[in-house]
C-alpha cells in the first residue's frame, strides 16, 4: 500500500475508545432532561354550522421540544491533594523540567512522599496557542492522551490525528468543552502506545472558521522524561544534619508512586512489517 494513502484507523482505537466515552458520558447522561410524550390529540365531533359561516383554518400543533444532547463529561484526573486532606505551608511542590519537546510537570506532597506528574507539549502557529497535548493519569489510575484545543474549533470538519498514514477523526461527541477551550481523550492502550510512541510523523488538524490549522507534533525527548519520572527518586531532607560548617546533600528516596511504568514496560516497538502495511515512519 502507498505510504501516501489515507486508512482511516478507528476501528484500531474505537475498541478501547468505546469504553472510555461510555465511562465519560456515563454521568452526563444521568442529567439528560426527559421529555414527555405528547399525548394523543383527540378530535371533537363536527358541530353543524350555517352554509355561510366557514370554518376557521386549523393550526398544525408545534412539534415537542427534543432534549438537548448531552455535554461529554471532562476527565477526572488523578491528583497529589486528597480532598479534605491539610496541606502544611511549604509542603506542596510544583515543578517543571524540559526534555526536549516535551515538559515534565510534577506536583509532590513532600511529608507524604506522594507525587503525580504529566507529560505535555504545547503547538504554536502564528505565536499564538494553537494545542496541547499530555499524558495525563485518570482517578481511576489509567493513562490517557488529553489533548486540549480551542473551543472555537468547527465541529463540521472534526479534529484529526495523523499519524503516518493513519487518521483518526474525533467528532463533536467525543469532545468536553468548557470556557475557551475543548478536550478529547484517547486512551493510551498497547494500540495507542505502538503508534504514538513509536512515530515520527504526528500531526493534528482543526478548522477555524475557514483556516485549517494543521500542526506538527513531536514526540522527541518524550522518553526520556518519561524514564526520569519512573526511575528518578524524590529528594528527601534528613531527618537532622550534623552540625558542622559543610553543607550536606540531602537523602534520595524512591516516591511511592509508579505513575506511567506501565508504559514504559509495554513501549514495543511497532514491528516493521506493520509499519510498511500501515504508512507510519
Amino acid at each position: 500500500m502507498k505510504d501516501n494513502s489515507t486508512i482511516k484507523f478507528a476501528g484500531l482505537l474505537a475498541v478501547a475508545a468505546v469504553g472510555s466515552l461510555a465511562l465519560l458520558r456515563s454521568a452526563a447522561m444521568a442529567q439528560q432532561p426527559l421529555v414527555p410524550p405528547v399525548a394523543p390529540k383527540t378530535e371533537a365531533p363536527p358541530a353543524q354550522t350555517p352554509a355561510s359561516v366557514q370554518p376557521a383554518p386549523t393550526q398544525a400543533a408545534a412539534p415537542a421540544p427534543q432534549a438537548a444532547a448531552p455535554a461529554m463529561a471532562r476527565l477526572a484526573l488523578t491528583s497529589v491533594v486528597v480532598p479534605g486532606e491539610p496541606v502544611s505551608d511549604g509542603d506542596y511542590v510544583s515543578s517543571s523540567r524540559y526534555y526536549g519537546d516535551w515538559r515534565l510537570a510534577c506536583d509532590e506532597i513532600e511529608s507524604r512522599n506522594r507525587r503525580v506528574c504529566r507529560l505535555e507539549q504545547e503547538l504554536r502557529l502564528g505565536g499564538r496557542w494553537a494545542l496541547t497535548w499530555k499524558l495525563v493519569e485518570s482517578s481511576q489510575k489509567k493513562p490517557f492522551f488529553l489533548v486540549s484545543f480551542p473551543a472555537a474549533a468547527n465541529p463540521a470538519s472534526k479534529v484529526q490525528l495523523v499519524i503516518g498514514g493513519f487518521i483518526r477523526e474525533f467528532g463533536k461527541d467525543e469532545w468536553a468543552c468548557s470556557g475557551a477551550t475543548c478536550e478529547l481523550y484517547i486512551p493510551a492502550d498497547t494500540t495507542a502506545q505502538q503508534l504514538i510512541l513509536g512515530a515520527n510523523n504526528i500531526r493534528f488538524r482543526y478548522t477555524l472558521g475557514t483556516e485549517t490549522i494543521d500542526l506538527a507534533a513531536s514526540m522527541k525527548g518524550f522518553m526520556t522524561a518519561l524514564d526520569t519520572l519512573v526511575d528518578e527518586p524524590s529528594a528527601i531532607q534528613p531527618a537532622s544534619t550534623p552540625a558542622v560548617a559543610k553543607p550536606v546533600k540531602p537523602e534520595r528516596k524512591k516516591v511511592v508512586s509508579r505513575q506511567f511504568e506501565t508504559i514504559r514496560r509495554t513501549n514495543d516497538p511497532m514491528p516493521d512489517a506493520l509499519k510498511k502495511i500501515y504508512g507510519v515512519n
